[in-house]
């Protein structure tokens, strides 16, 4: 029998089943944000290893690990923020409040994370 042909049956799930399709789904979203904090944390254990714009000697090692793991730290928060609004702004267009996300709201993370990296390499440079 082809596909087409079957009969179309409506099978309505009982609120358990509905309850527990919820929390697998929210479950499933807490790994991947445990998954995506813990990955993102590991270049804070190890600044010896990141690249940087000016060279690295015993004299400015110090002057310039700070200011790399504090970038490492302020673009993991940009990012955090950037999927928050993203999130709200999803749930706003699925409620029918809004159209889109707009242009916007990219220009404005964009502009955010370029200008914390021209910070940091100006901090960078001066920390020679």
């Amino acid at each position: 029998m082809k596909p087409a042909q079957r009969p179309r049956v409506s099978v309505e799930r009982s609120g358990v089943w509905k309850s527990l399709g919820a929390l697998a789904h929210a479950g499933a979203v807490v790994a991947v944000g445990i998954v995506a904090v813990t990955w993102t944390s590991l270049p804070d254990r190890v600044p010896h290893v990141y690249d940087y714009p000016v060279r690295i000697t015993e004299a400015n090692a110090a002057r310039q690990y700070g200011p790399a793991v504090d970038l490492i730290t302020l673009l993991r928060l940009e990012m955090a923020w950037m999927f928050a609004g993203l999130t709200w702004g999803a749930v706003k267009v699925a409620q029918g409040e809004m159209e889109g996300l707009g242009v916007s709201l990219l220009v404005f993370w964009l502009a955010a994370i370029v200008a914390t990296m021209a910070v940091y390499i100006v901090l960078a440079v001066r920390g020679k």
